[in-house]
């Protein structure tokens, strides 16, 4: 079966995301299973990719990258399973599933893509069904279909055509508003609020003068505004900053029409959104310059970001922290080189750098390692002199030996020896 240009769209999306994080991310047995689930993938058998990922984390459970990409794959399969249940003529479970989807990622194009594709072709099918009962006569079973398309595809130019003809066999507008107006409150009654704020509104398109369903409308939109608002706080506190901010200017938008007071601080939580948007991308780019070893560039971005970020203040913590432990570990690194070639001096100059962070005590203890030794080696260099000094060579030249051999750049040892 040929793959769609979106099986091959999401592939190629997983399979960069991939690419970027895989080398990293595995431990134990788990590459293999992901290579089995990659290249299931890349031949669109979503069920099998997402198995092995589950074996993948199974093996090592606690491992956060594979973590995250066995709940990309559950996207992947979630995502495949909506659609083939679309493709199926399954449309009202496949909508479901996708709703359901985009309740845990409000901004995953693809579902909201596919969703809006089974929406459409529901709205085909009842508008076939809307046709056939305007054709019988069966208005008020028509004018509910051509109405439930709308509900689906707002604009819909075949059911709006169609809602005209029934209209035009409507003997009064007032009647039918007046239908409509009762179809509104049998919806408060279920508390469909969207649809009864549908129907308020298409109720006073029929007839201006019904401030029953003014008012009807207005408490479906102070209903939806708080729905709405509730959802946006959701995605606030789970750090989706984005998201929340798109979410609170719809509720704002249901809020300003219902007159409710809040509308109007809903411009600053947004505002205060975007910014922790901008600070959480920043700190994502910090660590991966910490991953890459430019603790420069990491410090610079942390900083940029640390204005913006009033809510993950933890996380500006700990990425400070990882900088200064990647500091400290690359400066012990170069230091214990010196050591090794026996430059101690350079090698304490760059413990001495330790100080006042979190590797202060590891530098100390290093320094008085270095210095303890050193201490020796002019105990017995003085010794030797002192041999020299009574005569006594061979034993001084044996005291110089025996110092070269630990720290052969200690003074002129390495010159008494040639030369004697």
């Amino acid at each position: 079966m040929p793959r769609t240009s979106l099986e091959i769209q999401m592939s190629k999306r997983l399979l960069i995301f991939g690419c970027l994080l895989g080398m990293a991310a595995c431990v134990s047995s788990a590459p293999s299973h992901q290579a089995r689930a990659m290249a299931a993938l890349g031949q669109a058998h979503y069920s099998l990719a997402f198995r092995q990922m589950l074996l993948a984390l199974e093996a090592d459970p606690d491992n956060l990258e594979i973590q995250k990409r066995t709940e990309q794959f559950r996207v992947l399969y979630n995502l495949d399973q909506a659609r083939n249940l679309i493709q199926s003529d399954k449309e009202l479970e496949g909508i479901e599933n996708l709703r359901r989807l985009l309740e845990e990622y409000p901004v995953n194009q693809d579902a909201q893509r596919w969703l809006r594709k089974g929406i459409l072709k529901l709205a085909q099918k009842v508008r076939f069904e809307a046709d056939e009962a305007l054709a019988s006569g069966k208005l008020a079973k028509a004018q509910q279909y051509y109405a439930h398309v709308l509900l689906l595809v707002p604009g819909n130019e075949l059911a709006i055509a169609g809602l005209a003809l029934v209209e035009a066999r409507v003997k009064s507008k007032l009647d039918k508003a007046e239908d409509i107006y009762n179809e509104a409150v049998d919806a408060k009654a279920v508390l469909a609020w969207e649809r009864v704020l549908y129907l308020a509104k298409i109720c006073r398109d029929f007839d201006p003068s019904r401030r029953d369903a003014a008012s009807l409308e207005r408490a479906a939109s102070s209903r939806t505004a708080k729905r709405l608002r509730e959802s946006a706080e959701k995605l606030r506190k789970g750090g989706h900053w984005g998201a929340a901010a798109k979410t609170y200017r719809l509720a704002a938008g249901f809020a300003k029409d219902a007159g409710l007071p809040w509308a109007e601080e809903v411009d600053g939580i947004i505002d205060e959104l975007m910014k922790e948007m901008e600070a959480s991308n920043l700190l994502e780019r910090a660590e991966l310059f910490i991953k890459a070893g430019n603790m420069e560039k990491a410090d610079e971005l942390i900083e940029e970001a640390d204005p913006l970020c009033q809510h993950d203040r933890f996380r500006i913590s700990a990425l400070r922290g990882q900088s200064l432990n990647a500091k400290a570990a690359r400066i012990v690194a170069r230091a214990e080189t010196f050591a090794r070639d026996h430059r101690y001096e350079r090698a304490i100059e760059l413990y001495k750098q330790l100080m006042g962070g979190p590797s202060e005590t590891l530098g100390k203890s290093r320094i008085e390692q270095i210095e303890e030794s050193l201490a020796e080696n002019e105990k017995d260099y003085q010794k030797a002199l002192k041999l020299l000094a009574e005569g006594k060579k061979q034993e001084a030249m044996d005291l110089f030996r025996a110092i070269h051999i630990f720290n052969p750049r200690f003074k002129d040892v390495e010159k008494r020896l040639v030369d004697q």
